[in-house]
């Protein structure tokens, strides 16, 4: 989302750009490739309807559709670059994006997309503080972390705690993001090696006990 609102920041892209939604994108062997089974985000508009850059970054954040995210990878042109600037600017260096969602060809290669507690936390406090885009993209990309639907860390929080949060989850690979409170702190949780149910409990009960009482419910 940063690296998209950076190029909207620069003029050479628009929110309201009306772009074709698809599922079929082009892997690292040039060859295109869909995406299937679990990849599939059922409430993504099908392939070949009109959709915003707006539409297409919510869906990316608030549900994390794989078909949302590999099209904004897409519009990047140099996504790898694209987001090696960001983590520049942030200052980590345990993050990379080397290959499209689904693409298995990639995989096969050794192509991965990682990165670590650390850089999620250090990235989302600057995004939220304001230091890392425009004040009018960093007020869309907090409001989009808001509406997050996935709620793992958010589900702790007392009514009326300002939060937003970003999730993400692939086979025994688990994780979740968020900014709590005002001024506000962040929190990133990873998992790996857990069943879905047991990684989600695992990341709600951390967050209940490393955030503070003023923010978390009671037991």
């Amino acid at each position: 989302m940063i690296a998209v609102l950076h190029a909207i920041d620069r003029g050479e892209l628009d929110l309201q750009d009306p772009l074709s939604s698809t599922r079929t994108f082009k892997g690292s062997d040039g060859k295109p490739f869909d995406l299937r089974g679990d990849h599939v985000d059922p409430q993504f508009p099908g392939a070949g309807s009109q959709i915003s850059l707006e539409e297409v970054l919510t869906a990316m954040i608030v549900r994390s559709s794989n078909e949302a995210t590999n099209m904004c990878l897409s519009l990047l042109g140099d996504y790898k670059a694209a987001v090696e600037k960001v983590c520049d600017k942030v200052e980590v260096n345990r993050t990379k994006v080397e290959r499209l969602i689904g693409d298995a060809m990639a995989v096969r290669k050794g192509r991965a997309n990682e990165t670590s507690a650390f850089d999620l936390a250090k990235t989302m406090h600057k995004l939220v503080s304001g230091k890392l885009l425009s004040v009018e993209s960093t007020q869309f990309a907090v409001e989009t972390l808001r509406a997050q639907e996935k709620r793992l860390i958010l589900s702790v929080l007392k009514d009326g705690v300002d939060a937003g949060s970003k999730s993400g989850e692939i086979e025994k690979i688990q994780h979740d993001v968020a900014f709590v409170g005002t001024p506000p702190c962040s929190l990133a949780i990873m998992s790996e090696g857990m069943t879905a149910d047991n990684a989600s409990e695992t990341i709600r009960a951390l967050s209940h006990a490393l955030l503070s009482a003023q923010y978390v419910v009671n037991h």
